[in-house]
């Protein structure tokens, strides 16, 4: 197939519109980049961000093991604090039920329990 000079400006002239718009694209998208950093969040551009370092792996486990230490310290605290006010709660209900022997109140189920045997 042979090109005429006639179809070689068409053929040349329709290169150039494809680059074209793919230049014009590729500006349009930096347009939209750029204008996102200045519109943008703060903070979320990386040359304002001024935090520390992130931390390493292991500072991290280490922080979330502290955290559950102090989760469980704080649960068995509040577990031991409900079993002594059940323990108050039945000492003082077992006191209440418990018969008086005190000195001057002895009753005759007492004195029933000696000389039972006969002989």
């Amino acid at each position: 197939m042979k090109l005429s000079v006639t179809t070689l400006p068409f053929v040349a002239a329709s290169g150039w519109t494809k680059i074209e718009e793919k230049q014009q694209t590729q500006l349009v998208g930096v347009d939209d980049k750029s204008s996102l950093d200045t519109v943008g969040v703060p903070g979320l551009c990386p040359s304002s961000d001024k935090r520390a370092p992130p931390e390493s792996l292991q500072e991290i486990a280490q922080f979330q093991k502290y955290q559950m230490e102090e989760k469980r310290a704080r649960l068995n605290k509040q577990l031991r604090r409900n079993l002594d006010n059940t323990n108050a709660t039945l000492a003082h209900t077992h006191k209440q039920q418990k018969p008086d022997i005190e000195r001057g109140c002895i009753d005759d189920n007492f004195f029933s329990k000696f000389n039972t045997c006969s002989r």
